[in-house]
């Protein structure tokens, strides 16, 4: 909310609690703002606070609590502005300075809460807040070394902070470019999620990240269980269903998965515009491309996606449950959102080829291999098309194109093979085709031998 929209309704201003301090009855007015807060009416301690400073401007003890009033209610530069005062009065109160450097991490200004966490610790070697807040501001500035050390300073002493253990396992998983073995970490980050789930049983972020944990140990259906607790908690999660809808489809439940995508359309029906692709990132720490910051009280739930490239996966579901004709309609409003997605393209082009619709087929990999003109397969397939619809001279080319970039497809092999037969009468070459089709689709299908 707007911090303009929130003084607005400040009972400061609107005089909802009108009882004039005294210079006799400062402490007394400030215990009564004390207890506000405690009870968790910051608009109320507020006003408390006000009436002590009017009185006595110079109270440090008035206006450190007032910093805690607005930084409650998430006014952080008005929170930093009474921490700064306060401290100008006391500059060895440990918690101006924790609570100070937590606000200037909220707001972005990392290097400074830095520094303020640095001097609390200073000053007070032992103080598990400081250490706790600067294990996330170092967590922000990609100091994930310095953010887990931090981090285990606090539970080594204390293992009661659920939130502690989710961000150290962030923290973890965050490190896995520079580690030599991924797996150690995601079990190592496995257990930091667990622990958080002890102590927070209810906690999602924890559930969600433990869930896509799982799913890079290889454990898929545990990886299922636990996004449904998530799903559970926070029915309106659109990651948690995108994600899931993953998971189910690499499980073969592709009924689920379309019920997953059906659902985040339904909760949100124009997801705007994100900067990033949502296809999964299988060779990272998390499926989707979606990553905590500290910076947020609450994990953003609510990421900007693809729209376009999520009717591209109820088309990819459609297909692979046998409606066609849904599958088409939603490769169809893909492209109507986004005219450059090439595998919807590509994969509209299948299904229009199943049908014996080439024209179509033809101007679908044609349209897909405008905008990626290295993808092999898509000239394999644009080959085949134009074959099956007689043009054989051009569907030459485009299979000589397809296997030039990509010698290791044997369909494109098999199709050259088919129309060397048709169109060159001879038999040494297109037996070579069939040849190498052969030994590539071997290959594929031999096992594989692990040491």
């Amino acid at each position: 909310m707007p911090q303009d929209t929130l003084l607005s309704r400040s009972p400061v201003m609107s005089g909802m609690y009108p009882s004039a301090a005294t210079a006799m009855n400062v402490k007394q007015v400030l215990n009564q703002g004390i207890v506000k807060a405690r009870q968790g009416r910051y608009w109320q301690a507020l006003d408390y606070f006000n009436q002590a400073l009017q009185v006595q401007p110079d109270c440090a003890t008035a206006l450190y609590n007032r910093g805690c009033a607005h930084y409650d209610l998430q006014n952080y530069q008005a929170a930093i502005t009474d921490f700064s005062k306060a401290l100008q009065l006391m500059p060895s109160h440990v918690r101006a300075y924790i609570n100070r450097g937590n606000a200037h991490r909220y707001l972005g200004d990392h290097h400074r809460a830095l520094a303020d966490l640095n001097r609390a610790i200073k000053l007070q070697p032992l103080a598990h807040k400081a250490y706790g807040g600067r294990g996330l501001v170092r967590l922000a500035l990609k100091d994930y070394d310095g953010a887990i050390a931090d981090f285990d300073w606090v539970l080594e002493r204390q293992s009661c902070f659920p939130k502690l253990y989710f961000w150290r396992a962030i923290a973890r998983l965050q490190r896995l470019a520079d580690w030599q073995h991924p797996l150690a970490v995601y079990r190592q980050a496995l257990a930091d999620f667990d622990l958080a789930l002890r102590d927070a049983p209810d906690f999602v972020e924890a559930h969600y990240y433990r869930g896509l944990t799982q799913f890079h140990l290889g454990n898929t259906y545990e990886a299922v269980l636990a996004l449904n607790r998530t799903l559970l908690l926070q029915p309106d999660f659109l990651e948690g269903y995108l994600n899931r809808a993953l998971l189910r489809q690499y499980l073969g439940d592709a009924a689920g998965a379309l019920q997953d995508v059906e659902q985040v359309l339904a909760l949100n029906p124009s997801l705007e515009q994100p900067t990033r692709d949502i296809d999964p990132i299988l060779t990272g720490w998390a499926l989707w491309p979606h990553q905590p910051t500290p910076e947020a009280t609450v994990l953003p739930f609510r990421q900007p996606f693809y729209l376009s490239q999520v009717y591209r996966q109820r088309g990819q579901l459609c297909c692979h449950l046998g409606d066609e004709d849904g599958a088409i309609a939603a490769y169809s409003l893909a492209l109507h959102l986004n005219p450059e997605d090439a595998v919807a393209y590509y994969q509209r082009g299948l299904i229009y080829q199943r049908r014996n619709n080439f024209a179509d087929a033809f101007q679908d990999f044609s349209l897909a291999l405008h905008l990626d003109p290295k993808d092999a397969v898509a000239y394999s397939r644009r080959g085949e098309a134009l074959a099956q619809a007689g043009y054989l001279w051009e569907a030459l080319a485009d299979l000589n194109q397809a296997l030039q970039l990509n010698p290791g497809l044997a369909e494109a092999y098999r199709s050259r093979g088919h129309i060397r037969l048709q169109l060159e009468k001879d038999p040494a070459l297109a037996q070579a085709d069939y040849r190498k089709a052969l030994e590539l689709s071997w290959h594929e299908s031999r096992p594989k031998i692990e040491s």
